[in-house]
């Protein structure tokens, strides 16, 4: 760390002490504004925005207490140490339940104390801000990735955090779903199965339903992950639209369908075609051999019709193009009608 790029605001209503602790201060390298009291140092501290404020904690008018609520307040981010001839404990633990990021006492006369002290608080200030930046990127991902996320808590599995496309999914804002039952959106048919029986292991892969707002259920792939949130047992859920999947499956079960339609009408015609053409051929000269008054002549005809008819069905069968079906009494048969006829 540069010290000369650092600014320390100094605020203490005793001359003394604020000149000898901004002496040290600047001997350290840090650029050093003092203030003489609680109002000029709050002026000082918005117009020139410094890297550390250190106060005095008893001054007229406005005292470090109220200094440093309104820092905190305006900028949480910036390190505050109070000063104080006193190291009453009640005063410390005041001061850093009001924020305070530490506290020393009058006279500060050892310079390495007062360069560790500030250079503690700068670090812990580091930190703070690369934990604020380490969120803010999480928060971007959490916010954009193409999938629906919800932390739902362990024990009565409400809603707690929502991302925009969870929201999305559902059709309402994220905030009218937080608190509500996850199993409200996420299989509501089996609410019994959200979070999923087998939840205890650390991570749970299923296949579940989504009910939108709208009342429309769309299949979902779920992914439940167990952990901890600031102490309490949560479960991470990221789920993902597949009615294009499920769609396409579909798609392909029909048209494996199709194609066991079409061998099979192929192996009929093949095997049927044959003896088809026999009975024809023994009818032709049997009517040949008794002619066309002969007493069975027209029952012989009907036969010849028939088979040819059923020649014309089997021929169809070798046409079959697309995967039809009728009613047919309490179930359904392919229509051979339908199914053979050249795709419009």
């Amino acid at each position: 760390m540069d010290p000369s790029a650092k600014t320390i605001l100094v605020i203490d209503d005793e001359s003394i002490f604020r000149t000898i602790i901004g002496r040290m201060l600047e001997n350290l390298g840090f650029h050093v504004t003092i203030a003489p009291d609680g109002v000029t140092g709050l002026e000082l501290y918005r117009q020139l925005v410094p890297d550390l404020v250190m106060v005095d904690l008893f001054m007229p008018d406005i005292d470090g207490f109220k200094v440093l609520t309104t820092i905190r307040d305006q900028s949480p981010e910036t390190p505050v140490v109070v000063i104080s001839a006193t190291d009453r404990i009640g005063d410390v633990i005041q001061t850093l339940r009001l924020g305070a990021w530490d506290f020393i006492t009058k006279p500060v006369q050892d310079q390495v104390f007062l360069e560790n002290t500030v250079l503690r608080a700068f670090e812990k200030a580091d930190l703070k801000v690369e934990n604020r930046l380490f969120r803010e990127r999480i928060q971007t991902i959490v916010d954009t990735v193409p999938c629906g996320i919800v932390v739902v808590d362990a024990t009565d599995q409400t809603i707690m955090e929502v991302n925009p496309m969870a929201a999305n999914m559902v059709g309402l804002p994220a905030v009218d779903m937080i608190g509500r039952q996850s199993s409200g959106f996420i299989y509501p048919d089996k609410p019994q199965a959200c979070p999923p029986e087998n939840a205890d292991s650390t991570r749970v892969n299923s296949e579940q339903i989504l009910l939108k707002t709208d009342g429309i259920h769309i299949p979902i792939h779920k992914t439940v992950m167990r952990t901890d949130i600031e102490g309490r047992a949560c479960m991470i859920e990221s789920f993902v639209d597949i009615s294009e999947h499920k769609q396409a499956q579909r798609e392909l079960l029909e048209r494996k369908k199709m194609q066991g339609v079409i061998e099979m009408a192929g192996a009929v015609w093949h095997e049927m075609n044959q003896p088809l053409q026999i009975v024809s051929g023994l009818c032709e000269l049997i009517l040949m051999d008794a002619g066309d008054n002969g007493p069975f002549a027209d029952r012989l005809k009907t036969i010849r019709r028939q088979v040819g008819e059923m020649g014309r069905i089997t021929g169809k069968l070798m046409g079959i193009t697309r995967y039809r079906t009728k009613e047919h009494l309490e179930d359904r048969i392919i229509d051979i009608d339908q199914a053979s006829e050249a795709e419009p």
